[in-house]
């Protein structure tokens, strides 16, 4: 016989319309599927064709079917912007009983060598008939670009994410990050892009840094700083939502196989970080600073439930600002611009007037300032259209343009 009970502290409850029904025999479900080992290494939405390695994928295998399952085996295809550039079959396991879940992994011998959108999609099958086709198959996706290093889906952001409050209601010092593990040498950091969140405030000056890892996140054998003050424009609301680029003031060079947190840190009290997230981190690449450990020890720790919008940029032009200095008096990043663009002068140049031209000539921006020993300036151009523009200066050394683009 079959017995069924419950109990509930409410006023009012009930069961309604229960079944007993018979399950399948034979149901294996393709539970998820992986572009990248999270298991040995980490699995990154987007990674630079510089640092492109062969392409280890891998399943989880759910048998929710009654009977064992023999000689489980995954059909794979590898598509880059909708076509195919590798496929093959490997085997999964020899069996799982009822009711059981397994993964496995498997080196494809594929190298992406090309920017794109890449899909890894995937079909398992054993030798029995299966009973439900509905759940055989699935994918996962990743981009390979040019310069961006990043773990997040920034198509999937669900959350900000903060730190603690300490017992006056003030915010704790804090830090967020992600860890890299670059696979090939001779690649550098210029600048790191974060998306804020919107409960951020406006004016936290905030600590961009780099930390060279040891043996662990805890382990630091080096850090570069960038300090970087926040502005209504860095501060992401509603569906619409950029990233900040961060240029370093110092230029870091990756060595292969050397793990790297890219962080944010602010000294907290009343200026609030807020991070946009995905929720879930299966390869524990995120880390945060903060008093989490035993006895509420300050440290990096990871173990989290969230990926932050925090990247790593090795694209050289967002930082090629001193050629540009040196040439016209000033330089402009980064460059594309989205939502804010940082003009940076040469030291002690008097600067008369600051305005973005169209292609045209028709002045779209103007800036009007009249300031001398002014190092860096910033302008908010969330407000212009995107297309292809001129940033006028005029300066005691003369009038000088650059060309911007507005994504």
């Amino acid at each position: 016989y079959l017995r069924i009970g419950w109990s509930a502290r409410v006023y009012y409850w009930m069961i309604d319309d229960m079944q007993i029904v018979q399950g399948l025999d034979n149901d294996l479900e393709l539970t998820t599927v992986y572009h990248g080992d999270i298991v040995e290494d980490y699995e990154y939405s987007k990674i630079p064709v510089e640092q492109a390695t062969e392409m280890v994928i891998g399943a989880v295998v759910t048998n929710l079917g009654g009977a064992i399952q023999d000689n489980i085996t995954i059909d794979y295809d590898i598509l880059r912007n909708s076509t195919s550039v590798s496929t093959g079959t490997f085997t999964f396991t020899d069996s799982i009983i009822a009711a059981g879940v397994d993964t496995a992994w498997h080196s494809t011998g594929y190298t992406p060598d090309q920017t794109g959108n890449y899909e890894v999609m995937m079909t398992v099958s054993s030798d029995s008939v299966d009973e439900n086709l509905t759940n055989q198959s699935g994918s996962s996706i990743m981009e390979v670009t040019e310069f961006v290093f990043a773990h997040d889906y920034d198509e999937d952001f669900d959350i900000q994410v903060y730190g603690q409050d300490d017992d006056n209601g003030d915010a704790n010092p804090y830090g967020h990050g992600n860890v890299f593990i670059p696979y090939n040498g001779g690649s550098t950091i210029y600048a790191i892009e974060a998306a804020f969140g919107a409960n951020t405030t406006s004016g936290t000056s905030i600590i961009a840094e780099v930390h060279e890892l040891g043996a662990s996140i805890q382990d630091i054998v080096d850090t570069y700083q960038t300090v970087y003050d926040i502005t209504p424009s860095n501060v992401n609301g509603g569906s619409n939502f950029s990233f900040t680029t961060i240029v370093l003031d110092e230029e870091v060079s990756l060595n292969a196989g050397t793990g790297y947190t890219i962080a944010l840190q602010s000294e907290g009290f009343t200026d609030e970080l807020w991070i946009l997230s995905n929720s879930g981190d299966e390869d524990l690449s995120t880390t945060l600073y903060g008093p989490y450990g035993t006895g509420n020890a300050i440290n990096w720790y990871n173990g989290w439930e969230h990926t932050p919008g925090i990247r790593m940029n090795i694209n050289p032009n967002v930082s090629g600002v001193e050629e540009m200095i040196a040439e016209t008096g000033f330089g402009v990043y980064p460059n594309p611009a989205n939502s804010e663009l940082t003009l940076s002068f040469e030291e002690g140049l008097d600067v008369e007037l600051i305005s973005i031209l169209d292609l045209g000539g028709k002045e779209v921006l103007n800036a009007g300032v009249n300031q001398s020993n002014a190092s860096k300036m910033r302008l908010d151009v969330s407000g212009i259209a995107a297309g292809a523009y001129f940033v006028n200066v005029v300066s005691e050394r003369g009038n000088h343009t650059q060309k911007l683009i507005i994504e």
